[in-house]
């Protein structure tokens, strides 16, 4: 069973996580620490109600590690960040029925959005909201 309440709190934590890695900048370039690799965020469109955001994420000690960019969605009035894209892939439903055509698992919207959270958790804790010269 999909978990809507716990979905909805997930992104809700998102949004807080990636105001306070952006605070009030547009762009944000950092090297994460360990093997987390580098990130790129880059506000494409700001509004007062919602703001699209890309994501690149780039681990060179994986050559299988997909380079394509995240489409995120920040929507302030309702003060939550969701992913809307993974590269071309979007068509993240809270449920996909199983078997699915594609792979995708029952909660893949879930699952997207929770590696977005450790991210971004892990970007807080070593305080990474320096942008790199």
């Amino acid at each position: 069973m999909i978990d809507l309440l716990a979905l909805q709190e997930l992104c809700a934590l998102n949004y807080q996580r990636m105001r306070l890695l952006l605070q009030g900048r547009a762009a944000l370039r950092a090297r994460l620490p360990g093997t987390w690799g580098e990130i790129d965020l880059q506000a494409e469109r700001l509004s007062p109600h919602t703001s699209s955001i890309t994501l690149h994420w780039r681990r060179p000690d994986l050559a299988w590690w997909p380079q394509a960019g995240w489409s995120l969605h920040m929507y302030h009035d309702a003060a939550m960040l969701e992913v809307r894209a993974v590269g071309e892939r979007r068509d993240f439903l809270v449920r996909h029925a199983q078997p699915h055509p594609h792979g995708y698992a029952r909660d893949e919207k879930w699952q997207v959005n929770h590696f977005l959270a450790e991210m971004l958790q892990q970007a807080l804790r070593h305080d990474v909201r320096v942008a790199l010269a």
